[in-house]
């Protein structure tokens, strides 16, 4: 390491410019000339975890500590539905019905409903991103059947209020003939 500030110190001598930093010259430069040494000595070398990168402190804290943030909510929604879906639309069609909006360009961004700002998917790990989402979906051989939770009815008299999310969700499922629907027993 005192190697490689000497030499920053000669460049400064050698054309009066300052030495300044960023991403690039770290990684190739002082890093690489780092693991070189390090290589030539048998000494180990810090093999960067990218997963990580671009967390914010409180992010990286809660996901260490196991806490739930909206980061790992989104991580576990597009979990459980890439276990639903066929096709790469299926999937944008059902991360919308779970309550998400979904930016497909570049890059695939998800922003629960309710959030200010979308994120992207490639910031939540390299399981999220666009091409490994749709390199999983189209292996997935699992068939789904969708079986639907019985929800008790409400009684006739009452008039049982959905929000407009979940009325476009279950007639979407009616309309596909995923569910049927149940007569009342006075009907």
């Amino acid at each position: 390491m005192f190697i490689i500030i000497l030499c920053s110190h000669l460049h400064h001598f050698i054309d009066g410019k300052k030495y300044r930093s960023n991403k690039s010259s770290y990684y190739n430069g002082v890093r690489k000339v780092s693991d070189d040494i390090c290589k030539q000595y048998n000494l180990s070398i810090i093999e960067p975890n990218n997963d990580n990168i671009n967390l914010s402190y409180s992010n990286w804290l809660g996901e260490k500590t196991d806490k739930v943030t909206w980061r790992t909510i989104i991580k576990h929604d597009i979990d459980a539905v890439i276990k639903l879906c066929e096709t790469y639309g299926e999937f944008l069609v059902f991360m919308e019905l779970h309550g998400y909006m979904t930016k497909d360009g570049k890059y695939l961004s998800f922003k629960p409903y309710g959030k200010e700002r979308f994120v992207r998917g490639k910031t939540l790990g390299s399981k999220y991103t666009k091409e490994y989402i749709k390199a999983v979906i189209e292996k997935n051989d699992i068939l789904f059947v969708y079986e639907p939770q019985h929800r008790p009815l409400p009684p006739p008299n009452k008039k049982r209020y959905m929000s407009d999310l979940e009325r476009s969700y279950w007639r979407w499922m009616y309309d596909l003939n995923l569910v049927k629907r149940e007569k009342r027993q006075g009907e």
